[in-house]
């Protein structure tokens, strides 16, 4: 005659063990909670799939992944920062207080480095996506500057970012290769690199001009391709006087 009371006691304890005590403490943990007392779907009741992505119309089919970084090393951050010892009116590529840019096309899909970076650039608005086509001329351009000609793997120079020598880098990283454009100071000086500072500078005039093109992107969240000139407004015909009678 005891089975029915400890049959009860049973289901009490299960209940709790679902709903949680009078204190709104737990007996189980919360993983297993979910586990085992989450809703059942009822059998021959297909889930629910997710909605696919939407189709990125600024994505050309065969692109590679591209990211595009620039970024102020000591000379440009102390221009940038200290005014007193900089030259007046420097500023970031988009004006101060930038002193990173990463660019993204369409096709990026990063690693879980990237990715970790991305965010952290992200959140200080450093952080931009541009139309494959856009970043593709943009390549085009800075290639015809001849940036690939002094553009040296990223891993082989990063130990001289830190340098007080060192202006800016921008750094070119397509389908996990990575090169980069280190302008320092006295590189003017030598018949070897006194190319660099130019191309550094024309190289980051493209990054700025590309970065613009992003900004319209985020406000509009549309592709831009350009508007219509408004035309002018034309001049009221003028309008005869009556004739006189």
């Amino acid at each position: 005659m005891r089975q029915a009371p400890l049959f009860l006691l049973g289901l009490a304890l299960l209940s709790a063990g679902c709903q949680g005590t009078a204190h709104g403490r737990r007996t189980f943990r919360d993983d297993a909670v979910r586990d085992d007392c989450a809703p059942v779907r009822p059998r021959g009741v297909a889930a629910t799939p997710p909605a696919p992505p939407r189709p990125d119309p600024g994505r050309i089919e065969g692109t590679p992944s591209i990211r595009v970084i620039w970024e102020a090393l000591y000379v440009e951050r102390q221009q940038v920062l200290n005014p007193r010892t900089g030259r007046a009116g420097v500023q970031g590529i988009a004006g101060a207080p930038d002193l990173e840019v990463a660019i993204l096309n369409s096709s990026f899909t990063g690693t879980p480095d990237q990715i970790a970076e991305n965010r952290g650039m992200r959140r200080q608005g450093g952080l931009t996506k541009v139309d494959d086509q856009d970043m593709l001329d943009f390549l085009k351009s800075i290639r015809k500057a001849g940036f690939y000609e002094y553009a040296k793997p990223t891993g082989a120079i990063a130990g001289l970012f830190p340098s007080e020598r060192s202006r800016g880098r921008i750094t070119i990283e397509t389908d996990g290769e990575s090169v980069t454009l280190l302008s320092q100071r006295g590189l003017g000086l030598s018949d070897e690199t006194k190319e660099i500072p130019s191309i550094y500078s024309e190289a980051k005039r493209a990054i700025q001009v590309l970065r613009n093109r992003s900004r319209t992107l985020e406000v509009t969240g549309t592709r831009v391709s350009g508007h219509a000139p408004t035309a002018a407004p034309s001049e009221p015909t003028p309008t005869k006087p009556p004739p006189k009678r």
